[in-house]
């Protein structure tokens, strides 16, 4: 029989956790599977009441009808230091497609200061229409990185943070809040430590959109547009490819609700292009430095 519970409910197993009834919580709950998975059994549901949820575990396996914290947030991350994926079936750790369509909450967090990578596939407005905040990917670990890849996704909002660059081979949107990628999350010196646009992309904010890689720099190969609702910031050098030149580049911060959106780039940062046209729309300039 389903249990409801007026608290919180907190289990650690070190060989997973297995819902075989549908579970209710009244407070802030967590599971943690250890090196086994957190299963959610088919036709089951898990609700914390408008709660927070912490699931930590080697691997999950959400079959059920809904996983939900309604206006409260999620963490889904490794117990060990592993990769994770998001609309993937081949990393360590994988929370598939079917899996994020079940998922409701007002923001989800994958991964955390152990999680070696994150790569995000292909994740449709159907596939993340549960999740009504920011999704925000985490890859805490050195040397980790956030890969988009396998065609364009679509999210409410989304950030991605990374120890050692934030790859973006694919097309992303934010339908309805910010965009926030950091490809040098511990602000220190690794091999890459970049935010990289490859190939012709578009990336396109309802709300402000923030770049930046500390100790590396934003990088694109190919043209490059950036649209931002409500303010687009640079924090760090933009590079165009000088194997690829003339490659055109444009930053659009204000193309929603226009009168609002500020193109920032941070003091002492330089865009080059190339030979590659940049174009600049914007409500207000604030160049720092140059262009």
């Amino acid at each position: 029989a389903p249990s409801i519970f007026s608290s919180g409910v907190s289990v650690s197993a070190n060989g997973g956790v297995i819902l075989s009834q549908s579970v209710t919580s009244g407070g802030p709950s967590s599971l943690s599977g250890g090196t086994g998975t957190v299963t959610v059994m088919a036709s089951r549901a898990l609700s914390t009441s408008g709660n927070t949820l912490t699931l930590i575990a080697d691997d999950v396996d959400l079959q059920g009808t809904s996983v939900s914290t309604g206006a409260a947030s999620m963490l889904i991350a490794p117990f060990s230091n592993k990769t994770i994926g998001l609309g993937t079936t081949t990393e360590e750790v994988d929370i598939e497609k079917t899996e994020l369509a079940i998922i409701s909450s007002s923001g989800l967090t994958v991964g955390n200061s152990n999680t070696m990578g994150v790569k995000v596939s292909a994740i449709s407005s159907a596939e993340s229409a549960g999740i009504a905040g920011t999704i925000t990917l985490v890859a805490g670990n050195d040397g980790g990185q956030v890969t988009f890849y396998g065609g364009s996704s679509t999210f409410f909002g989304i950030a991605a943070q990374a120890d050692n660059g934030v790859m973006v081979n694919g097309d992303i949107y934010a339908s309805g809040g910010p965009i926030f990628f950091d490809g040098d999350l511990d602000d220190s010196t690794d091999a890459v430590n970049k935010v990289l646009f490859a190939g012709s992309r578009t990336v396109v904010a309802k709300e402000i959109m923030t770049i930046s890689s500390t100790t590396g720099s934003i990088q694109y190969d190919n043209a490059l547009t950036l649209f931002a609702g409500s303010g687009l910031v640079i924090h760090d050098n933009v590079n165009g490819n000088s194997a690829y030149l003339g490659e055109p580049i444009v930053f659009n911060a204000d193309y929603e609700s226009q009168g609002d959106g500020t193109f920032t780039v941070s003091v002492g940062k330089v865009v080059t292009s190339y030979n590659g046209d940049v174009t600049m729309t914007a409500f207000d300039l604030d160049l720092q430095h140059t262009y």
